[in-house]
């Protein structure tokens, strides 16, 4: 049965972890610890529906950075995805007042987006997760009588995402709480200096491809839904803020 798993070897028992895999009849593993799931943190992919080989041999599965085969994705039962908005990271980036650019840039941090949910592959059950950068606050600035204020959701709080127009993007993008979104962000968060107001702006560009691109085609994969309104009427995508403290208004020098 080798087409079930290519990258194993047909001589293989429990992919080479009996204690969490069995094969009575030498057909096919399955779990032998059915409420446990195993962790799969994609570290590369190659097109929108890929992974690579596992390492079965511990509870934590890491996708390898060289991949090994590509299977097709299949719709099957739709399943909840959840995004956590946590803390800064090591990584900055430059942002202007918005809706009023006072010609000042502002250094803001980038904060780490786990976007996680669940897969059945080659018949496990698997949670799986993926990383992003973005920014998590902004700087308002109504006009050139304001002052310009740090902005953004610093309080530890959970809602459903739905899929809506954002008018100062002019597309559609997440809708977290009222005026709230998480959206597009800079392919360069240094160079493109964004006008940013405290919505959570996935950052980046990787291989040629939007790491928004990627992330909202990992929501689809792990909801098991090619349809954002889909996702939405199902309640399907939540976000969590991790409480955090609201960055000090820098200008750069």
């Amino acid at each position: 049965m080798g087409e079930i798993a290519p990258s194993w070897s047909p001589y293989r028992y429990g992919f080479n972890n009996p204690l969490s895999f069995i094969d009575p009849d030498g057909r096919e593993e399955s779990n032998s610890n059915k409420d446990t799931d195993v962790t799969v943190e994609i570290t590369k992919v190659e097109g929108l529906y890929s992974y690579g080989a596992y390492d079965y041999s511990s509870d934590e599965v890491t996708f390898n950075s060289s991949i090994k085969e590509t299977k097709s994705y299949k719709k099957g039962k739709l399943r909840n995805a959840k995004v956590n908005i946590g803390d800064k990271t090591k990584s900055f980036g430059y942002v202007t007042s918005f809706p009023y650019r006072d010609g000042n840039l502002y250094e803001v941090p980038l904060y780490r987006v786990t976007l996680t949910g669940t897969l059945l592959i080659e018949g496990i059950s698997m949670k799986v997760k993926s990383e992003f950068k973005a920014f998590r606050f902004g700087v308002y600035m109504l006009d050139q009588n304001d002052t310009p204020r740090m902005v953004g959701l610093q309080d530890e709080q959970s809602y459903n995402l739905t899929w809506d127009y954002i008018t100062t993007m002019d597309e559609n993008a997440w809708r977290v709480t009222g005026g709230w979104f998480l959206h597009r962000g800079p392919e360069d968060p240094i160079l493109q200096n964004f006008g940013s107001i405290g919505c959570v702006e996935i950052c980046g560009k990787v291989n040629g491809v939007l790491e928004w691109d990627r992330f909202n085609n990992y929501v689809k994969w792990f909801t098991g839904s090619n349809s954002e309104a889909e996702i939405s009427q199902n309640r399907l995508f939540q976000i969590h803020y991790d409480k955090v403290q609201k960055p000090a208004l820098k200008k750069k020098n």
